[in-house]
């Protein structure tokens, strides 16, 4: 007996992926929406973030942070200031306590296998962002995936960082480069 067309459109409402882009536009909606305006809060947005956030976030987010993964941490004292990304959501970021985290800055977690000729942009993979305590990063910064940014550093404002930042150290530039020691 053939399907009716209701059974039809159920059976591809309730598909895996159907469900997963509608979560993900709910998501989209009322984190980088309502929550992200600047009519909401701080005090509000804060507590919902940490309600739906995997991890705590016990710092401050600021209007118009664009939220698109679950695994999310900031440490305490710690903010991060408007038009800044966390984007994808393979692997975590971890940001941690007493961290200033200028306008503008990405964190992105996701890269793409592009061993094949064909289809450079294959498989995702994941790899976590840790941004250590005491880390103040610039404004317009790029933190691509699997970087670890240790404590104590700063990352001057448009630097590409892609690979591990030695602690209490300066770093700018594309592709950032280690420009001194700081005080300890």
């Amino acid at each position: 007996m053939p399907m009716s067309l209701s059974g039809k459109i159920r059976e591809r409402i309730c598909t895996s992926t159907t469900v997963h882009n509608l979560k993900e536009a709910i998501w989209d909606i009322f984190v980088n929406g309502l929550l992200a305006s600047w009519i909401m809060p701080r005090a509000i947005r804060n507590t919902v973030l940490n309600c739906l956030c995997r991890s705590e976030l016990l710092g401050s987010v600021s209007p118009h942070v664009y939220i698109q993964s679950r695994q999310f941490s900031l440490g305490r004292h710690s903010y991060i200031n408007r038009f800044s990304k966390i984007c994808n959501g393979s692997a975590p970021v971890q940001i941690g306590n007493d961290c200033a985290i200028a306008f503008d800055v990405t964190f992105c977690t996701d890269n793409h296998d592009y061993s094949s000729p064909v289809h450079r942009g294959g498989k995702v993979t994941g790899k976590a962002i840790v941004v250590e305590d005491g880390v103040w990063i610039g404004a317009n910064c790029t933190i691509l995936p699997g970087v670890r940014i240790g404590s104590g550093c700063v990352i001057g404002a448009g630097s590409v960082i892609s690979k591990d930042c030695a602690p209490h150290s300066l770093y700018m530039g594309n592709p950032a480069v280690k420009i001194k020691d700081l005080p300890r």
